[in-house]
């Protein structure tokens, strides 16, 4: 597991094309290590009077935060939390996002072992710093036993719309989103309430997909929010693209933009012999569904000036789907990206 850097065209239209990788990180995997890291997320740490000198910020799970340059060079690693307690699960950074807080820019973590938010600011050594408040709620969890049950905060992305920072975090096996208020105490340290928690996906719709274990919800992972307007996208993996607002978030039904390809397809559920607590799934029939080949996973917003689009992950054809910024969000192209004589899988 890798992050890469590329450079988007910002003429797509619909196509299928390659995008050469201009850099890539060492690689993350290392099973022999108690924690191994895996890398995950990653988002940008703009610098706005300097861009050259802007960072790359990525997760590595129990691995904890890694930090880059534009050339991909490691600049700092920072460690996950250790476990509360004997028995507890250690901290695990799922997702990263930037967001302006009180006159700085935070970085945020989804720590999916804790299930709270974590947050960074760069310090006067150019180092990020944890600026965490000492007492911060859990997400979705009621107390530490809830937590350790692992259904915690999972995807998220952060946005600063109205002057106001918020938070919006998916939680893991769960068909939900909660809306998180972000308040940046200076000294004090950041902390966050949680607001409305979303949890109506496929409300009208006869289908739902295939899970692999009981009591498995089809989860969320990649949001984003357009600052511009307080569009929401939300990526549900094994299910298709979603949209809402800042405003309306939980008060009003979200619309679907686009579908994986084997959406409203008839499917079998087999224990899976290797492990008899989870199933094989199995679509058949013509799969007429969407542009996306599950899993559904990140997305991004590429803004130029007024216009834009929206980059989602298309897992299960390593590829990226592209889709306009403008409502009704119509899938321009799709692509790839090079690494020479070879390419990006399992995009994430």
């Amino acid at each position: 597991a890798a992050i890469v850097a590329l450079g988007l065209e910002t003429s797509a239209q619909e196509c299928t094309f390659s995008v050469e990788a201009t850099a890539m990180t060492k690689s993350f995997v290392d099973d022999s290590q108690p924690s191994a890291p895996d890398a995950d997320d990653a988002a940008v740490l703009f610098n706005a009077e300097s861009p050259e000198d802007s960072l790359v910020v990525g997760t590595l799970k129990e691995g904890g935060l890694a930090v880059f340059n534009l050339s991909a060079a490691l600049v700092q690693s920072i460690a996950a939390p250790a476990a509360p307690s004997v028995g507890d699960a250690p901290g695990r950074f799922n997702n990263v996002a930037v967001v302006r807080g009180n006159n700085r820019d935070l970085v945020v973590v989804s720590d999916r072992g804790l299930d709270q938010l974590r947050f960074f600011a760069l310090g006067e050594d150019g180092l990020l710093a944890d600026v965490s408040a000492a007492e911060r709620p859990f997400v979705f969890s009621e107390d530490q036993a809830e937590v350790n049950v692992e259904r915690t905060a999972y995807g998220l992305t952060a946005v600063n719309f109205k002057d106001q920072a918020l938070a919006f975090v998916s939680q893991r096996e769960r068909s939900a989103v909660a809306k998180l208020i972000i308040s940046d105490n200076g000294e004090a340290g950041v902390t966050y309430s949680v607001g409305s928690v979303l949890t109506e996906f496929l409300v009208n719709s006869t289908w739902t997909p295939c899970t692999e274990e009981d009591g498995e919800e089809p989860q969320l992972e990649g949001l984003v929010v357009d600052p511009a307007d307080g569009t929401v996208m939300l990526s549900q993996e094994t299910v298709g693209l979603w949209k809402t607002t800042v405003e309306s978030f939980g008060t009003e039904p979200l619309t679907l933009v686009d579908r994986v390809d084997y959406f409203g397809a008839s499917y079998t559920r087999e224990v899976d012999p290797e492990d008899p607590e989870e199933y094989i799934c199995q679509y058949g029939g013509t799969l007429e569904g969407g542009n996306i080949k599950a899993d559904a996973e990140g997305i991004a917003l590429y803004t130029t000036g007024d216009s834009g689009f929206y980059v989602l992950s298309s897992q299960g054809a390593n590829r990226f789907e592209v889709y306009d910024r403008a409502a009704p969000h119509a899938h321009l192209a799709s692509f790839t990206i090079a690494l020479g004589d070879d390419g990006v899988s399992s995009t994430d």
